[in-house]
């Protein structure tokens, strides 16, 4: 709940309050479970809420630092019932191995069927990967990507 006295939080400290003395009495709000692994929790970096039509639910398109594929790199949905969440368990919806993909927006104005397919892009880059080959070309370049909501294979990774 709201509290005038506490610091707004982000992931990062809701992070360190689950692995604390805090855990037992705090609900996470941006720090949501890996539907595919449900013993690891998502550190997400950026990204952006919006309203969904179609899912009829807040979702949140966020890009997860330190994760396994990549530093910088993989991109994570999530849903909830109000915009401030919590986001309780996210699915990976795309990931740059060995890449950096990060500032993860999605564009609401280009969803289509009624926020059954969105779109969202992100700036695609080598920086802070790790990683000495550069994909050719593609050095700082943003790129758009589309999904669909009604995929059964998002669908059945996250729970009703």
């Amino acid at each position: 709940s709201w509290q005038k006295m506490e610091i707004p939080l982000d992931a990062q400290q809701e992070m360190a309050w689950l692995q604390g003395e805090r855990k037992s009495r705090f609900e996470p709000h941006f720090s949501p479970i890996d539907c595919q692994n449900r013993d690891s929790r998502i550190l997400l970096h950026s990204g952006t809420v919006h309203w969904n039509e179609y899912r009829r639910k807040w979702i949140v398109l966020g890009c997860r630092i330190y994760g396994q594929d990549s530093m910088l790199g993989e991109v994570w949905y999530a849903e909830a019932d109000q915009p401030t969440g919590p986001f309780t368990e996210a699915v990976k919806v795309a990931s740059h191995e060995k890449q950096s993909f990060y500032n993860v927006c999605h564009h609401e104005f280009l969803d289509r069927e009624g926020g059954k397919v969105i779109f969202f892009e992100g700036t695609y880059t080598n920086e802070f990967s790790g990683n000495q080959y550069k994909t050719p070309r593609y050095h700082y370049n943003q790129i758009l990507y589309r999904l669909d909501l009604s995929d059964p294979n998002l669908l059945s990774s996250l729970r009703p």
